[in-house]
């Protein structure tokens, strides 16, 4: 409709904008700043936990996988330190702790870290089986080869594989690897 006389109906509008502040994504100052020694119930710890899976998040993305690692480490202890109260907060604090550890290796596989990836797979798989978990094993492939574990490796990405045969990064991990 416009608004008559100083600007006519339909008309294109150039506009400037001048940014003022940019806040981050999640509060890290708060999750740097909490006593980890303190349990809390897995509802409060479920607040912290999104804000340092937003700030983990922000800094994979901006390949700052040093940072991205720290995080999803202190995001992890409050999970662990996280009050239950029947078993189906304890489930939920399973699959919680089990997100962020696969995070958590993938953050370590970017950062060139693979021993430790193959630390934090070895920690998920005492939680889950990881054999219908496309993702993890895809890691946990790409760390064996990083370490010269070709075997293993190939035992790993094949299995990821045939859970996603058309994933692309599967497909260069087994390139890799020299076989198809």
């Amino acid at each position: 409709q416009g608004c008559m006389p100083r600007v006519m109906p339909n008309a294109e509008i150039l506009a400037e904008l001048k940014i003022l502040k940019v806040d981050e994504i999640g509060d890290e100052k708060r999750i740097n700043e909490l006593n980890l020694q303190s349990p809390r119930p897995l509802n409060e710890a479920k607040e912290l936990v999104e804000e340092g899976r937003l700030r983990a998040k922000d800094h994979f993305i901006k390949k700052n996988f040093a940072k991205a690692i720290q995080i999803y480490q202190k995001v992890l202890q409050i999970i662990e330190l996280a009050q239950t109260k029947d078993e189906h907060e304890e489930s939920e604090k399973v699959k919680l702790s089990t997100k962020f550890l696969i995070n958590l290796a993938l953050s370590y596989n970017m950062n060139d870290q693979p021993k430790k990836t193959i630390g934090t797979i070895a920690e998920i798989e005492k939680i889950c089986n990881i054999d219908d978990q496309s993702r993890v094993l895809f890691i946990k492939g790409k760390a064996l080869r990083l370490l010269g574990e070709y075997k293993e490796a190939l035992v790993a990405l094949k299995k990821a594989q045939h859970l996603a045969p058309n994933d692309k990064a599967v497909l260069e991990e087994l390139e890799k690897l020299n076989i198809g």
